[in-house]
C-alpha cells in the first residue's frame, strides 16, 4: 500500500514536472514567434524605407539632370 501511494505520488509529480515543462516550451515558442514577427516587420519597414529613399534620391537626380539640360538650353540661346 505505501508502494502504491509512492507510485501514485511520483506518477502525480512527474505528471506536473512534464505540464511545467510543457508550458515552458510553449510559452518560449510563443515569444519567438512573436521575435520573429516582429524582425519581419522590422525588415519589411526597412526595405520600405529604403525603397523610399532610392525613389527620392532618383528624382532629386531626375530633376537636376532637367534643371542641367534648361541651363544649356539657356546658355546656346544666349551664345547664338
Amino acid at each position: 500500500m505505501v508502494d502504491d501511494v509512492k507510485d501514485i505520488t511520483e506518477t502525480a509529480e512527474s505528471k506536473a514536472s512534464q505540464e511545467a515543462l510543457d508550458r515552458a516550451r510553449l510559452a518560449r515558442e510563443r515569444r519567438e514567434a512573436e521575435q520573429r514577427k516582429r524582425l519581419d516587420e522590422l525588415r519589411a519597414h526597412a526595405a520600405a524605407a529604403q525603397a523610399q529613399r532610392e525613389k527620392r534620391d532618383e528624382d532629386r537626380r531626375r530633376r537636376q539632370a532637367e534643371q542641367r539640360a534648361k541651363d544649356d538650353e539657356r546658355r546656346v540661346q544666349v551664345c547664338t
